[in-house]
């Protein structure tokens, strides 16, 4: 997969079809390794029509302005679209947990254990803030927000959210950290955790980027907003 920087200097062109019949790229605004795979899986069926290009990583970050990850998927496509003078996607997502009221912002699910922080003291810290919680005061859902945008101006956003699931005591295997929550959030309605389920059972509990994925994909046939 080629970089943003890559394909400027190779000739690729981010704002128009680079010649009849080819692709039209889209950079993926995220310099998250894990979550550059998941905003590029939203694509696999319409490579004849898209092509994900990966973004420097020298390239500053977007600041996350937003009460809501709606708003925040949004600033940071519009940053990203700008960027790439051209058509940018990017998402914000969260876990959502009830029982912690005003001591969990879901929008800062990755930044609530500190900046910088590893995956596994991220799950520490979250385990440490439920300590105290059992049975269903556990439960949680994943929220995530998906926006495309071309040069600045918003294209179209999405937002899914999963059945309830629960947080496990323990993380149930390994992780990446960029998807560290995957470890502890358990499904009972298949009985697995995310990376455990089959594309089956991640319909069957509302996966947001299954979701979102089928979204994208009838927006972009009925409407070809990439032409």
């Amino acid at each position: 997969m080629k970089s943003f920087q890559q394909s400027i200097l190779d000739g690729s062109i981010l704002n128009r079809r680079k010649a009849k019949g080819l692709s039209q790229p889209i950079l993926i605004g995220s310099k998250n390794r894990e979550k550059q795979t998941l905003l590029r899986s939203l694509f696999d069926n319409l490579r004849k029509e898209l092509e994900p290009i990966e973004p420097d990583q020298s390239a500053p970050s977007p600041i996350e302005e937003g009460d809501d990850h709606h708003t925040i998927a949004i600033v940071k496509a519009r940053y990203w679209s700008k960027v790439a003078n051209g058509f940018a996607i990017s998402s914000d997502g969260g876990l959502l947990i009830p029982a912690l009221k005003n001591k969990w912002d879901s929008t800062k699910t990755n930044r609530a254990a500190g900046d910088n922080t590893s995956g596994l003291e991220k799950v520490h810290f979250l385990l440490s803030l439920m300590s105290n919680l059992v049975k269903e005061q556990r439960r949680a859902a994943w929220i995530e927000s998906v926006a495309i945008a071309k040069n600045g101006e918003l294209v179209n956003v999405w937002t899914a959210k999963s059945v309830m699931g629960y947080i496990l005591p323990k993380p149930n295997g390994h992780a990446p950290d960029g998807l560290w929550t995957s470890s502890l959030h358990y499904f009972p309605n298949v009985k697995k955790t995310i990376p455990e389920m089959s594309s089956n059972e991640l319909t069957l509990s509302n996966d947001p980027w299954t979701t979102i994925k089928t979204q994208i994909e009838s927006f972009s046939r009925n409407s070809q907003w990439y032409v």
